[in-house]
C-alpha cells in the first residue's frame, strides 16, 4: 500500500493536494476528492459561480432553480407572463401555461377554433386539435364529409379522414363496391379480390391453372 508497480520497480505514490489514496496495486493510486476536478495530473477545486451549487458527482456545478448556465455563470431566468419555471437544463428554462404557446420570449394565448380543443400533442405553433369528425384546415376545423359506405378512420385528422367499409374501395370522394367475379373472394384488406384455390386470375376472371 502506498506504492504502485512501474516495470520491475515499486515506486511511491505521489498524491497531489485535493486527492486521496486509492490503495490500488495498479494505476496511479489516487483520485480527486469530492469538490475537486482532475486537470493535468492535479486536483483543482471546483469554482462555483454565484447562484450555483456543487453537483452530485462533486466534479462540476449546476445552477439553482430560477437560473440557467451561460458562459460559466448562472443568470436569472426572466419569466414571461403566463409562463412557469422548469428544471430542464436545455432551452430557456420555462414553459407556457396550458392555453398558451411560446413565441420568442413571450407566451401567447392559443386561439382554439369551433369544434377544436387544446392539445399538447398538436404542433407547437398551433396548440390545438379538432374534435372527432373534423380535421385541421388553416386556423379552423373542417367537417369531414364521409361518403356512403364509408366511416371515420382512427387517424381522421390526416388525409381524407375516412375509409371505405369492407367490400368497397376508394374512388375520388366516394366508395365503390368491389366487383368480385365468380369463384373468387375478397382479400384480407377488403378492397380487392383473389381467386379461390386452385384457380388463377386471367383477364379479370378465375380460371383453371
Amino acid at each position: 500500500t502506498g506504492y504502485r508497480k512501474d516495470g520491475e520497480e515499486c515506486l511511491p505514490v505521489v498524491i497531489p493536494a485535493g486527492a486521496y489514496a486509492t490503495n490500488g496495486s495498479y494505476g496511479r493510486g489516487w483520485n480527486c476528492r469530492h469538490g475537486f476536478r482532475e486537470e493535468a495530473q492535479l486536483c483543482l477545486p471546483v469554482e462555483i459561480p454565484a447562484d450555483g451549487f456543487l453537483d452530485a458527482r462533486g466534479t462540476g456545478w449546476e445552477c439553482r432553480r430560477g437560473f440557467r448556465e451561460e458562459d460559466g455563470q448562472c443568470l436569472a431566468i426572466t419569466l414571461p407572463e403566463n409562463g412557469y419555471l422548469v428544471s430542464s437544463s436545455f432551452g430557456p428554462g420555462w414553459k407556457c401555461e396550458r392555453g398558451f404557446r411560446r413565441a420568442g420570449d413571450s407566451c401567447l394565448a392559443i386561439a382554439v377554433p369551433n369544434n377544436g380543443y387544446l392539445s399538447e400533442s398538436a404542433p407547437a405553433k398551433r396548440g390545438w386539435d379538432c374534435e372527432r369528425g373534423y380535421k385541421p384546415s388553416d386556423d379552423s376545423c373542417m367537417r369531414i364529409a364521409v361518403p356512403e359506405n364509408g366511416y371515420l378512420s382512427e387517424s381522421s385528422k390526416y388525409g381524407d379522414g375516412w375509409q371505405c367499409e369492407r367490400g368497397f374501395v376508394k374512388s375520388g370522394d366516394g366508395c365503390l363496391a368491389v366487383q368480385v367475379p365468380m369463384n373468387a373472394h375478397l382479400r384480407y384488406d377488403g378492397a380487392s379480390w383473389e381467386c379461390d384455390k386452385p384457380l388463377r386470375e386471367r383477364n379479370g376472371v378465375c380460371v383453371e391453372p
